[in-house]
C-alpha cells in the first residue's frame, strides 16, 4: 500500500512539474486565446464578463479563466503561468478518480485508478495544454462522489430518506429527458 502511495504522489508531482520545466511555447490555438481573455480579465479588472479584443466572450465557463488570470497576476505573463492551471486541474482530477474509486472499493483500487488516469495518454496531453477539457473529468467525479454519498447505505441514519432523495433525483432526470 505504502509504495502505491508512493506512486501516486510522485505521478502527481512529476504532472505538475514536467511541463513547467520544459517550457515550450504555447502552439495550440486556444491557448494563446484563453491566455489573452484572462489578461484581459485582470488588465480591465472586469472578473465578471471574460472579454476577447472587448467583445464578450461567453462561450466557455469562467473558472477556467479565473484561474488563468490568477495565474497570470502571481507568477506573471510567461507560459509556465498560461499552463499552471490546466496542470492544476489536471492533479484534481487525478485526485478526484482516486477519491471516488476509494469510495466505490477502497484504497487500493482509488489509487490504482488514480494512477490510472494520470498516465492515460489524453488527460496527460490536455493538462499541458491551456484548455478547458481537462477541468471535466474533477468535477464530474467530485458529482458522482455526492451521489454516491446520498445513496450509500452507511452514510448516516436516514438511509431511507437518503435513498428516496437519489430515486426522486434519477426520477426527475428521466421525466425531463422523456
Amino acid at each position: 500500500m505504502l509504495s502505491l502511495r508512493r506512486a501516486f504522489a510522485l505521478l502527481a508531482l512529476a504532472l505538475v512539474v514536467a511541463p513547467l520545466v520544459a517550457s515550450a511555447p504555447l502552439f495550440d490555438p486556444d491557448e494563446g486565446l484563453h491566455a489573452a481573455i484572462a489578461q484581459e480579465m485582470n488588465t480591465r479588472g472586469d472578473y465578471v464578463t471574460p472579454t476577447f479584443l472587448g467583445e464578450p466572450f461567453l462561450d466557455k465557463p469562467i473558472l477556467f479563466f479565473w484561474a488563468e488570470a490568477l495565474s497570470l497576476r502571481v507568477i506573471g505573463h510567461n507560459e509556465a503561468a498560461v499552463r499552471m492551471p490546466p496542470l492544476l486541474f489536471g492533479l484534481f482530477g487525478i485526485i478526484a478518480v482516486a477519491a471516488l474509486g476509494r469510495a466505490l472499493f477502497d484504497e487500493t483500487a482509488g489509487l490504482a485508478a488514480g494512477i490510472a488516469y494520470g498516465t492515460m495518454l489524453l488527460p496527460l496531453g490536455v493538462s499541458e495544454v491551456a484548455v478547458h477539457d481537462i477541468g471535466l473529468v474533477g468535477f464530474m467525479c467530485v458529482a458522482c462522489w455526492c451521489m454516491w454519498r446520498i445513496a450509500e447505505p452507511s452514510a448516516s441514519a436516514a438511509t431511507p430518506l437518503r435513498r428516496d432523495r437519489l430515486r426522486m433525483l434519477a426520477c426527475r432526470d428521466e421525466a425531463r429527458s422523456a
